[in-house]
């Protein structure tokens, strides 16, 4: 394939071309950060110095009305401190005490309806579901649903831990995880009622 000539008149006019494009841009550019409005700088502590009145998180730290000091919203502190170190404290005991008694309750019932589904289960008929006395069943089915209701509304605790009551709401989510897990009920309680569960079809539960 034969190459393109080269000539001194085309090498003039590439260079010609490509520095009065850049001229053209360079000026064009200037014009515009000459055009553009100034940007005044940003305070950095502007957030710290501006308080929101409508700010309902951290209304105890704003300033009074009209003082505007940096140090001014140490008048908004309470009079009564031990008041507020109450109400830290009681808020603090209904999570972390009663919070966690309630879970930490509800984790042992589970562990409980567990080990007695296997202390009941022990001998060797307990591979064989229809060999199991009723009330053993009755045990091991209960443990199952009672279970199946922490899976459900565990993912809904953590959602409203994260955003919050009106989420939940507004999204319908405990209304349908409490259907989930009564749904979950309901078909083993039928298949149970009916002599069909833990049958060999069910080999995975």
């Amino acid at each position: 394939m034969a190459s393109a000539p080269f000539s001194l008149e085309g090498l003039l006019a590439y260079l010609s071309e490509t520095f009065a494009a850049g001229v053209i841009q360079s000026y064009q550019g200037q014009g515009l950060l000459e055009n553009a409005p100034l940007i005044a700088p940003q305070d950095l502590l502007e957030d710290f110095k501006k308080f929101d009145r409508n700010d309902k998180i951290f209304q105890e730290y704003d300033p009074p009305s009209g003082d505007d000091s940096k140090m001014g919203w140490k008048r908004s502190r309470p009079t009564r401190w031990w008041l507020s170190l109450w109400k830290a404290m009681k808020h603090a005991f209904y999570i972390q005490i009663l919070g966690g008694v309630a879970l930490g309750s509800l984790a042992i019932l589970i562990l409980i309806l567990d080990f007695n589904s296997v202390d009941l289960c022990y001998d060797m008929q307990s591979t064989n579901w229809t060999a199991l006395p009723k009330e053993t069943q009755a045990i091991m089915v209960t443990a199952a649903t009672t279970e199946s209701y922490v899976v459900q509304l565990w993912t809904l605790f953590l959602v409203l831990v994260m955003f919050g009551w009106p989420v939940i709401k507004k999204l319908n989510l405990l209304i349908l995880n409490l259907l989930g897990a009564f749904l979950d009920t309901c078909y083993r309680l039928y298949l149970q009622v009916y002599g069909v569960y833990k049958k060999p079809w069910m080999s995975f539960h």
